[in-house]
Order: structure tokens, then sequence, then C-alpha cells
């Protein structure tokens, strides 16, 4: 776990030495964020955890010793695994030859695709920081990121940008991309976005039209022209 990681969320497991045991620790992390995300937080129990995981409920003792140490881990391992995958998204030779409208309607798409798979313990973060927490704020330390990776991105482009102030300008466009995400993932979903049930007033992200309609209104906001193929669906 890394030094920015550690600062924000410290949390004290046993730790995984053998390959088995790291084995039994990754499947057990999968099987919460995939039971956070159908269920909820409140929801899940350890019980469930374990055997969605395959292993025993004392096994998951052993490791944790509570379902608040749990997510907690699990929610310093989806802030160190954001991070990693911010470095990796943004890095200068991935977007050479890419025309910058195009290539930021890409990386918020995935973007999207990342939140998509994590939308669930972002919303118990939420949940748990309104209950007088602070779960929510580990996120903010992957927006810093991505808002200091997107200001580098900027600066490359400075020859068909205009920003007086790429620092601000990144910041707020990360804002915008996750008040996006945010608001979708609060918004419970039909599954068909075209359908009566759905909420006509915010776009979901499994709609098409998500990350088409978010990429056009950064675009306009960082003073992007964009061309046609920007108008389709992201590569």
């Amino acid at each position: 776990m890394s030094p920015l990681t550690r600062s924000v969320n410290v949390v004290e497991i046993a730790p995984a030495v053998q390959e088995r045991s790291r084995k039994k620790l990754d499947r057990m992390l999968k099987a919460g964020l995939k039971l956070i995300e159908q269920n909820g937080y409140d929801r899940v129990r350890i019980s469930d955890v374990a055997k969605e995981a395959g292993c025993s409920v004392g096994t998951f003792y052993e490791r944790f010793g509570d379902k608040e140490t749990f997510f907690d881990f699990l929610l310093a391992t989806s802030v160190e695994e954001g991070v990693a995958g911010v470095e990796k998204l943004f890095a200068p030779e991935r977007w050479e030859r890419v025309p910058t409208d195009l290539a930021l309607s890409m990386i918020i798409d995935k973007m999207t695709q990342w939140f998509d798979l994590r939308k669930g313990i972002y919303c118990a973060a939420l949940s748990r920081t309104s209950q007088g927490e602070t779960n929510y704020r580990p996120f903010g330390h992957v927006s810093k990121t991505t808002s200091a990776a997107l200001a580098r991105f900027l600066r490359a482009r400075g020859g068909e940008l205009s920003l007086p102030d790429p620092d601000a300008a990144a910041a707020f466009a990360v804002q915008m991309i996750n008040g996006a995400l945010v608001l979708s993932a609060l918004t419970k979903s039909s599954g068909d976005p075209t359908s009566a049930e759905a909420i006509d007033c915010t776009l979901l992200t499994n709609d098409p039209e998500f990350t088409k309609q978010l990429s056009k209104a950064v675009c306009a906001y960082l003073g992007v022209p964009t061309s046609p193929e920007t108008e389709g669906d992201p590569l």
C-alpha cells in the first residue's frame, strides 16, 4: 500500500503471507465488492461474503475481525487501485497521436467503466459519511490524483488550448465528471434507460448517451473543439 493510501486510511489486518492466504484474501475482496454492489453495504452479512468467497466464516474473522474493518480495507484497496489506474490511464505515450477531444472521450469512458465496477462501495462510503463518518474522504485522493494527471495532459496540449490555469480547469472538470458519476450511482436504475420507470432527468452510466454527453460537456468547458468522431460512441 502506498504512503498516500496509508496516510488516508490505515487498516490493520492479519497479513496474508502464503500464496493460498493471498488468494483467499483476494476472493473475499472480490466477493465483498460484488455483494455490496448487488445488495448495498447494510444488507451484506459476513456469512454472505464467506460463502461467495468459498471460505469459512472463521477464516473471515481471522483476517478482518469484523465487518467494519473489512469495509475499511476494501475501501483502502479501491483507493490504491484507483490511484494506480489513473497513472496508467494518463500515461503520455498513450495519447500522443490521439486528438484531444477523442482522448478526453476515451478517458471519461474508462473512468466510467472503473467507477461502474465500484459504485456500490462509493454509495456505501457516502452513506456512512452521512452518519458522521469520513469514509468518502479517501476517494478525494483519487480525484486529486486525477486532477493532477488531467492538468499535465492539458499542459501538453497547450498549443491548441488557451487555459490560463490548467490546474483549476482540470480540478473542476474532474469535479464535473465525479458529480455525474455519483449522481448516476445514487439514482435507482430500472435496468433499461428507455423504459417508463427510468428517471428521465438523470442519465445513468448504462445509457450510451452518458459518456457522450459528459464528454461534450467537459470539452465545452475546457474549450476543446469536438469532431464528428466524438459524437458517436467512445472507442
